[in-house]
């Protein structure tokens, strides 16, 4: 961890310590909340507002954006707005008067969303592809450390105060963001020759709508709901998430690609149907902060990461990375105008808060099949670029060098196995020459990746290459 960190750092601080800005204040954040409590301010209709404005200003830059020359002169002009935006605020609360709020929340919400489509180009050329989903888990580490801290700081200083710790967070972003190094990383993709992937893109955005309407939901009917636990909240919600990032960094390149999906989704249904069996007691609480900010982190690390891959595949990280963010800013909020009807149409709105939002999850269920054979397809086409056309299929003609490092720990059939993936032959076809069925060759090329220490194919044949070259 600390090795990608160092190598990676400020790709990782740039987001992440901007991240935790964004999700400790406008964005529904513990510090937003001391609005209402120190001033008597609507906090969920600028949490709204900070939603949609920015969301629909992304349809427009979605569309219009043609140039990336421009990334980081736009993050560092968007770091500064948000300063200044941040620091204004305790002088504007202290009129009392709310419409004063809403244009520094829509000017700093439009600020966000061209922030982070810029910062993923940069993640998109600057990160190498085995490593991207790691980079994202450092990522959203950071910005939910940041957020644990604040929300506890809220328990112990004044909104002022808070506000000036987070305009020296987002200072330290801006400075990182000046930092990342201007020459990306080499790519084995051609991105300029490939066509823009529309349904590969509309499968994921469609997908992260559904699922996302649940987390509007969250905020604004099923969090009020539990107001009554808010001591134990401040120290526990974020708990789970981020031990499941952790564990996600450590564990999940040893998993099926789409397993964090599959996983994260019934998680989310799991807590959603406690919230409606069992309301607000205390062990309901547990039970839904627990399985929905574990199953919250498996999708959003999946998804976001799907997005950056997909850039670095195809080109266009601008404009992909704004689809994905507009469809996830646009599901929250309609989300959170449901759960606010919900909310304040139901005395006990526990049981029709679960039934909706289970239904949700089910509905995203159903689009799982269709998102996962685009991402097999767009991961095969991955593999088959990265790796080139096998010339012979006799294992004893390919040109793995025998001196590749854990060779020897092979068994007859894994050395000849592994001479076929090195070979650059797809596991069909390594499984229809060997008369052994697929689900056989996963298993020996699990062990293989093991004992040769790498995590796929490509990085197999990376590892080869390096060492015909004589580089470690």
């Amino acid at each position: 961890m600390l090795e990608i960190f160092r190598n990676n750092k400020y790709i990782i601080l740039s987001y992440g310590l901007f991240l935790g800005w964004l999700l400790s204040f406008p964005y529904s954040g513990p510090i937003l909340g001391l609005l209402n409590a120190e001033y008597g301010l609507s906090t969920p209709s600028l949490a709204l507002v900070f939603i949609i404005a920015p969301a629909l200003f992304l349809i427009g830059f979605s569309i219009l954006v043609k140039t990336e020359s421009f990334c980081r002169p736009i993050m560092v002009v968007s770091c500064i707005v948000c300063m200044a935006g941040t620091l204004l605020m305790p002088l504007l609360t202290i009129l009392k008067v709310e419409v004063l709020l809403f244009f520094p929340f829509t000017v700093m919400g439009i600020c966000c969303v061209l922030f982070i489509p810029a910062w993923s180009y940069f993640y998109t050329n600057h990160t190498r592809d085995h490593l991207k989903m790691k980079i994202m888990a450092l990522v959203i580490i950071t910005g939910n450390i940041i957020y644990y801290v604040m929300n506890l700081l809220t328990l112990y200083l004044s909104f002022g105060i808070l506000c000036m710790i987070l305009t020296v967070i987002l200072l330290f972003s801006l400075l990182s963001s000046l930092q990342i190094d201007k020459h990306p990383q080499k790519s084995s993709a051609n991105p300029s020759k490939k066509s823009f992937p529309g349904m590969l893109v509309f499968s994921v955005c469609i997908f992260m709508f559904a699922i996302n309407l649940n987390g509007g939901i969250m905020f604004q009917s099923v969090y009020p709901y539990f107001r009554q636990y808010e001591k134990v909240s401040d120290f526990y919600t974020m708990v789970p998430y981020i031990s499941t990032l952790f564990a996600c960094f450590y564990f999940l390149d040893r998993l099926s690609r789409i397993f964090p999906l599959y996983l994260g989704t019934v998680l989310l249904g799991i807590s959603y149907l406690s919230f409606g069996a069992f309301g607000a007691t205390y062990h309901s609480f547990f039970l839904v902060e627990t399985f929905a900010q574990a199953g919250w982190a498996l999708i959003d690390l999946f998804l976001w990461t799907m997005l950056g891959e997909i850039a670095a595949f195809f080109g266009n990280p601008l404009k992909i990375s704004g689809y994905g963010l507009m469809s996830n800013l646009l599901s929250v909020f309609t989300g959170g105008v449901i759960g606010l009807r919900l909310y304040k149409s139901f005395e006990e709105p526990h049981f029709s808060t679960g039934l909706l939002a289970v239904f949700i999850v089910l509905i995203t269920v159903l689009l799982l099949p269709f998102l996962t054979q685009r991402i097999k397809i767009f991961v095969a086409d991955v593999e088959n670029e990265a790796i080139p056309k096998h010339k012979s299929a006799d294992p004893s003609e390919t040109a793995m060098p025998i001196n590749l490092p854990g060779i020897e720990l092979l068994t007859p059939r894994e050395t000849e196995i592994a001479a076929l993936l090195s070979d650059g032959m797809g596991n069909r076809e390594i499984a229809a020459k060997l008369s052994i069925s697929e689900n056989t060759l996963k298993i020996h090329a699990r062990r293989i990746y093991a004992k040769l220490g790498v995590s796929n194919k490509i990085e197999l044949f990376q590892k080869i290459i390096r060492q015909g070259k004589g580089t470690p």
